[in-house]
Parts: structure tokens; C-alpha cells; sequence
């Protein structure tokens, strides 16, 4: 589940994408309340993958599964975009995941260096 301010979008389809956009000036930071995948140890069950722009072409961020809330809790881009690739296989269900997002001004944002990317 993404929550929007006070909107809250469910993704139910095997496969889905959703981007995130801000002004052309700004990135953005994730923040992960709760996070509740099926566990595997190459995240090819059910995944969420970030990608930092436009789609799943453009670079990616992460591929996350299981319990831990990913980049620890929260996930900066370096682009006004984020897309967010949701897929669930049929065989384990599990509660999902729930973020928000805000927008930044990239020169004030403290990222981390990751071996995945900028987290």
C-alpha cells in the first residue's frame, strides 16, 4: 500500500509501477513505515524495486524483500522521479508495505553511499 497524504493506493496485480514526481529542481526521499515481503534470498518471489527516474530502465536504487524496511527506513533519489515496481508471486501472502515521500532540495540531502546506489 502507498499513502499519499491522506490517500492510500493498494496494489493488488501481480506486477505493478508507479512513479513519483516532484518539481524538476527537487529529489525525493522515501520513508518506509511498514515493510512485509515474502523472504528470499534473491528477492525473485515478491519484490519492490526503486528505480531512480522516469521507469524500470532508468537506474535502479534496490530490489527489497522480507522484514527490514529498506535503506533502513528511508531511500533518497538523485532524480524528481521515483518508480516504484511492485511485483507478488501467488504462493506467499504477506502485509505489504507503506511508505510516504517528500520533497527535497538535493543540495541539503545527507544520502548514503550504498553498494546498490545512493540510498
Amino acid at each position: 500500500m502507498v499513502k499519499d497524504g491522506g490517500k492510500q493506493l493498494r496494489i493488488t496485480a501481480s506486477s505493478s509501477s508507479l512513479s513519483l514526481s516532484s518539481l524538476s529542481t527537487q529529489s525525493l526521499v522515501l520513508t518506509f513505515v511498514r515493510f512485509k515481503l515474502e523472504e528470499h534470498p534473491d528477492c525473485a518471489a515478491d519484490f519492490l524495486q526503486i528505480h531512480d527516474g522516469y521507469n524500470p530502465t532508468a537506474r535502479r536504487i534496490g530490489r527489497y524483500c522480507g522484514a527490514s524496511l529498506p535503506g533502513g527506513g528511508s531511500v533518497n533519489t538523485t532524480h524528481f522521479v521515483a518508480t516504484l515496481f511492485f511485483h507478488a508471486d501467488a504462493s506467499v501472502s504477506r502485509d505489504g508495505f507503506a511508505l510516504t515521500w517528500r520533497s527535497v532540495d538535493p543540495s541539503q540531502c545527507t544520502c548514503r553511499s550504498g553498494a546498490a546506489g545512493i540510498l
